[in-house]
């Protein structure tokens, strides 16, 4: 719309609603405009100054004088003009009203960003000044103080409006999409197009926070600090600022994420004063250590006075809908996001900080402050700065990026946007903090003294002690820093650089010197050489009685290689191969071990082999040097292990003893480190892998040896051989190897018992003071968590408790096979109330874990033998028990076959006569068994005799009896065990008081031996070949056979498991027991006409598998004179049982809803499958309708599979049938 030339445009306004405009209120006539705001333009136009009030107002253009833009101008009437009530023209007061003109009435205003965009907000209205020029100061109309009237204004008028209508989210919000975007996304601009580019913005909602970032918290009740977060920098510590500790008198005690745990204690900088920036910062410990995943990790503290970047980041809380782009938050979203936002690092001069800000720094911009922020302006609640959250950044080292926190934020509107924020330096609070976390901490020693200048290396000296010292090379005198620390008499000669050291000591180096090895020279030798493959100095460990290398070792000397003792095993390894020259195969001649090795905490968990020959040092065969520094490990190393035929390599980073032990099932050994991995997988290798220290050109240095201890799986470290508390005990064994020799490998008799074979077998321990575990006792698994032994394992001989139950692991004393293992501890011991340790009677007993096994293939449950009768002829006996009266426990699990005898021919032996604990004799409860060349020993009591039946090409163990007494271990003397079937009621009964879901069927033989049957072994019958963890079967030698048809003299009767066989075309023969009859819930009913079929109307198929249930099914049911239908998910019999009231028959199935919403339906409501291919219908199960089916989670149905037979012959056969 073109200007109208005849309007004089004298004020201006901004428009604050569809149809208000705020402007000045001496606006309102233009007689005013003469005296007040006079130009040179308008001087003209002055005889137009009549007190005429204005009539129109334009939009959209911005040259009102010309045709520029004249197509996006709007020009309207003017309806009404309101002044202030309490406005005169006498007067400068109130000049504010509801309108717009020229150049008086114009807005004083500030665009706010939000959503991408830019909104203005007017502050003032431009109202009067001295004639117009840069020098002179105008004077605007505020605008909040007028908000209140004019809404009542408006509303008066008819305007929907309310006190919210100028809300700074809601105006902000109300035309968010038409907004220009702020300049930090603008790439270009031109008159009608502007080009943007989103990844220049200055909020990351869309990017992960830091894994390292903590929200505080105060306890339930109490009201805490909205915006108060910390850094995390260790498993148990948290940095924050001093001024979020505390709130209205309540200290801060939980961090609420990434996990809730409470805090230990806080300490605050002792130079802290409340309401001050200067050392603003304190310290959270936490009660636990945090769960160190990929999500959570802890920052790296950035050591240095100077900012590594200018451009920085923080963390910020804000609206969802004032951060989304447009398009994203079209409805109001007053969600609260945690997120990244861009800042700009500021020095002093450039800082621009509120007079708030500046009352905390009375002594001025000291360099512990950051200052940070950008220089526009954002609308409220866009950023609520994390208050002690980071300032950080992140920096790359060996191919990772690591997370640093360069400060911790204080305060500052907006996240410093507008007016910056002010953050803590932590560089310059590095000693304090360190004198907090690490209280070892050395501060260098303000007690140095200076010699005289001239006295130069070699001079004599005197140390402040007054000893006689000669000047020499640091280095030559002390051997690391803290030794240098830890001296009370250190002075310097000359410089820093030379140091007055004591005769005795230059002494002793000078002998040390005298007794050098090839482990001193390893770094001499190593340079001389041309290395040409990193892994150089590894090799395989083998024995001539497999072809396997089953450990990795380190080549340290000529003829000395070394690697762990765990690994070894238990047979002396007699050979080593390079890794770089395969075909070099060299013969080991000794090998020694720790004096102190212990197999139970892996303490001094190393071996030496000595070689036949030397090896001759090449760029492809080199000796790895020993890591000798007992004070400090290398941050990060490397771990070399093979994986498939080839070295793989790990990067591992180093952590505290102290903080590994905090959840380590044992006390870490001085000899012992621990590290995590880099990535934050788990590290859980083969024990003798390699842990290192690389460089580039340099020599490899040995730091540690992996050990595979119990569990490792499960932890976020690993635990190592550490090398330098071993080097000189590695010096000692190289230096007089002929001295010390390896012991013999034990001998065992019996069969040594294979993974899988015993999954139920547990290892009952008694924990000792030094971290290692007594293995008494053994035990079968026969619950999730309940393990069934003898009861008088209840004490030791200390009368102390065993305390831990370990499975899944044939040999105790070694790492070999620990993957599979699991440890946990023993809630409760329950004996039989018959027994009493002075007899042999009752000595049954059951132990209740801390927590259930983890079922799988090596960790079982085993069922029990309930039947008082022992029809088998060979059972099998386990047990890690003594090899013999006089001999050593067994390392591995053994195994060995007895054959019951009579209670009246082992009542010869073990009669009251001949012990004193059978005053009446063997009783029922008792059963004996023996064999010609084995028998159990001491070790193996409270372990099974058990017998393995077979069902479903498997085998479930059934525990026959307890391992309870005998006479000294030898072959001709039986053992007497503790019949279980004596004891079912008691088992079932005492599992039942202490938590467990059984009843009086849950050891029912057939049920029990179904419940795990997928996870048992394959029965010996259709095995062809057993290699360690798999099995190669051939099901076609199985002795149970499927067949589609019985042979044709072969009648199936409608009893349950009956039979007859045909003589003549009349006549059946059968058991007088399969006379009686006994239905099943199914029948049949023949109609009157045949059903013609269509699309309608068919048939469905009876689901004929009887082995396989679909696991997904439809019921459907009548509801309301309508079909409907219910997913239904297919349970075993056997986890319905547990809680089922009666028995589940074999033509019952069981199954859930999804949600475990009741099942109990109408009976004979139908149970389908259908098939996604051709659409076919098979009829699974009917519904029956049971008494109280309304209060189990799953329902019962009639199994068609079991019926099929019943259903053909009656169908078939329906002629016979009465209507």
């Amino acid at each position: 719309m073109p200007p109208d030339s005849s309007i004089g445009w004298r004020c201006g306004g901004s428009l604050i609603t569809g149809r208000f405009v705020l402007t000045a209120a001496h606006c309102v006539i233009d007689s005013r405009l003469g005296t007040a705001f006079f130009s040179a333009r308008f001087e003209m136009m002055d005889k137009y100054f009549r007190n005429v009030p204005p009539d129109v107002v334009r939009f959209g253009d911005l040259d009102i004088f010309g045709p520029d833009g004249d197509e996006y101008a709007q020009q309207l009437g003017i309806a009404e003009i309101i002044r202030h009530p309490e406005h005169r023209f006498s007067a400068y007061y109130n000049d504010i009203a509801l309108i717009k003109l020229g150049d008086s009435g114009g807005p004083l205003q500030v665009k706010l960003m939000h959503n991408f965009r830019e909104t203005p907000f007017v502050v003032a209205v431009t109202s009067f000044g001295l004639p117009c020029g840069t020098s002179n100061p105008g004077v605007y109309t505020r605008v909040a103080p007028y908000l209140d009237w004019l809404v009542t204004t408006m509303k008066d008028r008819g305007e929907r409006v309310d006190d919210q209508t100028f809300n700074t989210t809601a105006c902000a919000r109300r035309y968010v999409s038409l907004r220009d975007p702020y300049e930090g996304v603008v790439q270009h601009r031109n008159e009608t197009y502007v080009d943007v580019n989103y990844s220049s913005q200055h909020m990351l909602l869309d990017v992960e926070l830091p894994p390292y970032i903590a929200k505080l918290g105060w306890a339930a009740g109490s009201t805490g600090a909205e915006y108060c977060y910390g850094v995390i920098v260790d498993e148990e510590i948290v940095l924050t600022v001093a001024d979020c500790v505390e709130f209205m008198g309540k200290p801060v005690n939980r961090i609420v994420s990434p996990e809730k745990i409470d805090v230990a204690a806080i300490y605050i900088h002792p130079l802290y004063k409340k309401g001050a920036s200067y050392n603003n910062i304190a310290i959270l410990k936490l009660k636990s250590l945090l769960d160190f995943k990929s999500e959570t990790t802890a920052s790296c503290i950035w050591h240095d006075s100077k900012l590594p970047y200018e451009r920085i980041q923080t963390i910020g809380v804000g609206r969802k809908d004032l951060l989304l782009l447009p398009e994203l938050a079209k409805l109001p979203d007053p969600t609260q996001a945690t997120y990244r936002a861009k800042i700009t690092a500021f020095n002093e001069t450039s800082c621009h900080l509120s007079k708030a800000s500046l009352a905390s720094m009375r002594h001025g911009f000291a360099h512990e402050l950051v200052c940070a922020g950008n220089d526009f302006f954002l609308v409220p609640e866009v950023c609520n700065l994390a208050i002690g959250g980071p300032l950080f950044g992140t920096r790359w080292h060996d191919d990772r990026e690591y997370g640093y926190t360069f400060a911790l934020a204080q305060f500052g509107r907006d996240c410093g946007f507008g007016e910056h924020l002010l953050a803590t330096r932590l560089w310059s609070h590095i000693d304090w903090m360190k004198s907090v976390l690490l209280p070892g901490h050395h501060h260098a020693s303000s007690r140095l003294l200076f010699l005289e200048r001239d006295r130069h290396e070699g001079d004599p000296c005197k140390t402040e002690h007054g000893v006689d010292g000669r000047c020499v090379a640091l280095g030559e005198c002390f051997q690391s820093r803290v030794e240098f620390l830890n001296r009370t008499d250190k002075q310097f000669c000359s410089s820093t650089e030379v140091v007055c050291c004591p005769l005795d000591v230059i002494e002793k180096k000078k002998k040390a010197v005298d007794r050098r090895t090839e482990l001193d020279d390893c770094q001499q030798i190593v340079s001389k050489l041309n290395v040409l493959n990193p892994y150089g100095f590894m090799v395989e460990i083998g024995s001539e009685f497999d072809d396997e290398f089953r450990c990795l070792g380190s080549i340290v000397a000529t003829r000395t290689i070394v690697t762990t003792r765990s690994c070894l095993g238990n047979s002396i390894p007699t050979k080593v191969r390079s890794l770089t020259e395969v075909n070099s195969t060299i013969q080991v001649e000794n090998v020694t071990f720790h004096d102190l090795y212990n197999a139970s905490d892996s303490s001094f968990d190393i071996a030496l082999l000595k070689l036949e020959i030397p090896i001759i040092w090449s760029p492809q065969l080199y000796p790895a040097c020993l890591w000798m520094n007992k004070t400090h490990t290398p941050m990060i190393t490397r771990m070399l292990y093979m994986d498939d035929d080839r070295v793989s390599v790990e990067m591992i980073q180093a952590k505290y003893n102290s903080d590994c032990q905090r959840v380590h099932p044992r006390k870490l050994h001085r000899s012992q480190l621990c590290a995590k991995e880099v990535w934050d997988e788990p590290v859980c290798r083969k024990s003798g892998d390699v842990l290192v220290s690389q460089t580039a050109t340099g020599p490899s240095y040995l730091v540690g040896l992996a050990l595979h201890e119990d569990g490792c799986s499960g932890w976020d470290y690993g635990t190592f051989t550490r090398i330098s508390m071993l080097v000189d005990w590695i010096n000692c064994r190289q230096r007089f190897f002929q001295y010390f020799y390896a012991s013999d490998p034990f001998g065992i008799s019996g069969l040594p018992a294979r993974l899988y074979e015993f999954a139920h077998m547990g290892a009952i321990g008694w924990s000792q003071p030094n971290g290692t575990v007594d293995w008494r006792c053994g035990g079968s698994l026969i619950w999730d968590n309940f393990v069934l032994t003898a009861a008088h394992c209840a004490i030791d001989y200390r009368n102390v408790p065993p305390d831990v139950v370990r499975f899944g692991d044939l040999n105790i004393f070694t790492e070999e096979g620990d993957e599979y293992a699991q440890q946990i501890g023993i809630a409760k011991f329950v004996r039989h109330p018959g027994h009493r340790f002075s007899s042999h009677y009752h000595d049954i007993a059951l132990i209740r874990l801390e927590r259930n096994v983890t079922i799988n293939e090596t960790v079982l449950p085993a069922c029990l033998w309930t039947d008082m009768e022992v029809r088998f002829k060979r059972m099998d006996a386990i047990g890690w028990g003594k090899v013999g009266f006089s001999g050593e426990q067994s390392p591995e699990l053994l195994k060995m076959g007895l054959s019951p005898i009579s209670n009246e021919e082992c009542g010869k032996v073990f009669n009251k006569e001949t012990n004193r604990r059978l005053r009446t004799g063997l009783q029922e409860h008792h059963i004996c068994a023996s064999d010609e060349k084995a028998d159990t020993c001491e070790g193996d009591s409270g372990g099974p005799l058990q017998v393995k039946l077979m069902h479903n090409m498997r085998e479930t163990p059934f525990i026959v009896g307890v391992t309870s007494f005998g006479l000294p271990c030898s072959p001709e003397n039986p053992g007497v065990y503790t019949r279980v079937a004596s004891y079912v009621d008691w088992i079932v009964d005492t599992m039942q008081n202490h938590g467990a879901v059984v009843d009086d069927q849950t050891f029912n033989t057939t049920i029990c031996a179904l419940r795990h049957a997928p996870l048992r072994e394959y029965y010996d019958g259709i095995v062809i070949e057993r290699n360690g963890t798999t099995a190669t079967i051939d099901v076609f030698q199985k002795h149970l056979t499927d067949v589609d048809e019985l042979p044709s003299f072969i009648a199936k009767l409608d009893h349950e498991n009956c039979y007859g066989v045909i003589v003549d075309e009349e006549t059946v023969l059968t058991t007088a027991d399969c006379a009686e009859y006994k239905g099943n819930d199914i029948a049949l009913a023949k109609i009157k006409e045949s059903l013609t079929w269509s699309s309608s109307i068919y048939p469905a198929c009876l689901w004929m598998n009887k082995t396989h249930t679909p696991l997904v099914m439809r019921m459907i049911f009548e509801d309301d004179d309508h079909l409907d239908h219910a997913k239904i998910i297919a349970r075993y019999n056997s986890d319905c049982q547990r809680t089922h009231p009666s028995p589940l028959h074999l033509s019952q199935l069981c199954g859930r809803t999804p949600r475990r919403d009741s099942v109990c339906r109408n009976a004979s409501d139908v149970l389908i499958a259908q098939t996604t291919e051709g659409g076919v219908t098979y009829l699974v199960g009917m519904s029956q309708h049971e008494d109280q089916c309304g209060s189990w989670r799953h329902g019962t149905f009639t199994r068609i599979s079991a019926l099929v037979g019943w259903v053909k012959r009656n169908v078939l056969n329906l002629d016979r049938w009465n209507t």
